[in-house]
């Protein structure tokens, strides 16, 4: 009997030690993120936070928080959180819920189901909606350099749409996401599937669908003969990429100049579509050139029997975009023109790479 009382005292003293480390902690998040929220500023006073910050001030608020988690971690909810920066603004109609456990000390589950507001500079708002929706963000410490960068993105949703200037814009019944960096210095590889997606009905989008289509030539005659097109809800949207070298990370800095300058670019190895009886696929290369001029060629293919073929109107499409000027060729990207981190490719090597492409759940190509 006396072990098993000193066992129980062992117990108590342990679940006692561990309640008043919860509790530490729990004080650290709230003064935490009681010095985040701003103090209420008039306009003159955020006109001179702007000039003093360079024209880069950010600013994190939120209408009130709770914190709770007891005693496998914490979780956070944030009522009416907000992001405010020179370039873009964002707020969350409903409660961001962030939990953090210490079985996985380096994930965070981000709970964000609910209306989004999103604003960039110079754009009108966009409202994102989406059920059920769940992000896990895992990273990876650096000792050394007393730092941590980004490992793994994952996230998934139900029922998302996006509404512009009070217009509905398009759907999606649900969707998964992930963004897997395996080392410091490998590229990311980013993996979507979409499930649903319709282009809403709204006259004014339909007419913006078809005057897209009328720049591609015979495009709009060619997918009405097919019975494809964004005109009919797209029953499963696949896409294999990767992006070298990922943009790097400093804290929560995504420094894009630096991408750009290291030639930075972007594989699609296969977007893979299917509607209703047809199935289509496409790889592309977005890259950066020596000028910032963004490049991209596309390939674009047809199931046609067992295998994939080109799309005689979109043989070979190339897009080249420098500020708001955009340049649809015909012909390749020059090999003069492609930065020192790519190799130089035929339009026939951009084909196999979706062509040849097998998913987990396919037996052949």
């Amino acid at each position: 009997m006396t072990l098993l009382r000193r066992l129980i005292w062992v117990v108590l003293a342990i679940v006692v030690v561990y309640s008043v480390l919860w509790l530490a902690g729990m004080v650290v998040i709230n003064i935490a993120l009681n010095r985040i929220k701003p103090e209420p500023r008039s306009a003159l006073e955020d006109l001179l936070a702007e000039e003093i910050s360079g024209g880069d001030a950010m600013t994190f608020d939120f209408k009130s928080h709770a914190v709770r988690g007891y005693p496998l971690g914490y979780t956070i909810e944030l009522e009416r959180p907000s992001l405010d920066h020179t370039l873009v603004a964002w707020q969350a109609e409903d409660p961001l819920i962030t939990r953090w456990s210490w079985l996985r000390p380096f994930s965070v589950e981000i709970d964000y189901s609910g209306t989004h507001q999103v604003a960039a500079v110079t754009q009108p708002p966009v409202q994102l909606s989406a059920d059920r929706a769940v992000a896990t963000v895992q990273v990876e410490p650096l000792f050394e350099a007393r730092t941590a960068r980004l490992a793994l993105v994952e996230t998934s949703g139900e029922s998302a749409g996006l509404v512009l200037r009070d217009r509905p814009i398009a759907s999606v019944e649900r969707f998964a996401f992930g963004l897997d960096v395996r080392a410091e210095t490998a590229p990311g590889d980013i993996l979507l599937d979409i499930f649903g997606f319709a282009l809403s009905d709204d006259a004014e989008v339909q007419a913006r669908y078809r005057s897209l289509l009328e720049q591609l030539g015979n495009a709009e005659s060619t997918l009405s003969a097919l019975g494809i097109g964004l005109d009919v809800p797209i029953d499963h949207v696949r896409m294999r990429a990767n992006v070298r070298p990922f943009f790097p990370l400093a804290g929560s800095s995504i420094v894009l100049p630096s991408f750009i300058s290291r030639g930075g670019n972007v594989l699609v190895e296969v977007l893979d579509v299917q509607q209703g009886n047809w199935r289509g696929r496409s790889s592309a290369r977005a890259m950066f050139g020596p000028d910032a001029r963004l490049m991209v060629q596309s390939c674009l293919l047809l199931r046609a029997g067992a295998s994939f073929v080109p799309i005689p109107f979109a043989n070979i499409v190339t897009l080249y975009i420098a500020g708001e000027q955009v340049d649809i060729q015909r012909e390749p990207i020059p090999e003069i023109a492609l930065p020192a981190t790519v190799e130089p490719f035929t339009h026939r090597e951009l084909c196999d790479v979706a062509r040849l492409y097998q998913f987990a759940d396919e037996t052949s190509g």
